[in-house]
């Protein structure tokens, strides 16, 4: 006959209590990342385009006139859309729409076609942005680039940016 030899307990085993209060303390872990990850995500909805600014950017104005046909007062002239925030307290959701933008296809008749773009696509509470850039290499590996983002369905102009590399 064998000998039954009793099974080694393991350490959730010998500390149920204190394997409970951790799997617990996990679990409210979780939840509060979750939560702050879902505040961010809801407070890019309200984000204000308007208000992005690059220190580059008037060292960048100074060189816009090698881009294209872009130059300085064209870029400054641009008006960017009002950002509004509807709050549909039903579904609990909000949409943010724009107004009072210039539109792009008139910027892209006076300064032609954008190097590269790239759509951001929309959700059930969110519209399609989609990001325009015109750049230019200049001498010394240098560069200017002019950054223009819009609403894809009313084509408002909703931000823009001028960068460089000096």
């Amino acid at each position: 006959m064998k000998k039954i030899t009793p099974k080694k307990k393991t350490w959730s085993g010998r500390n149920p209590q204190l394997s409970i209060i951790l799997g617990i303390l996990l679990i409210i872990l979780a939840v509060a990342i979750s939560e702050k990850d879902l505040f961010n995500a809801s407070s890019m909805v309200s984000y204000d385009y308007e208000e992005e600014v690059n220190w580059e950017e008037e060292e960048a104005l100074d060189y816009i006139d090698e881009v294209g046909d872009w130059d300085r007062t064209i870029y400054e002239d641009i008006q960017v859309a009002t950002s509004n925030v509807e709050f549909d307290e039903e579904n609990d959701t909000s949409m943010e729409t724009y107004s009072d933008g210039d539109l792009y296809s008139e910027l892209v008749e006076s300064v032609g076609p954008p190097a590269r773009t790239y759509t951001n696509k929309s959700t059930s509470t969110e519209p399609s942005i989609v990001e325009a850039t015109w750049e230019k290499d200049l001498e010394d590996g240098d560069y200017v680039s002019v950054y223009i983002r819009y609403e894809k369905d009313s084509g408002q102009i909703i931000s823009k940016d001028c960068y460089g590399s000096f």
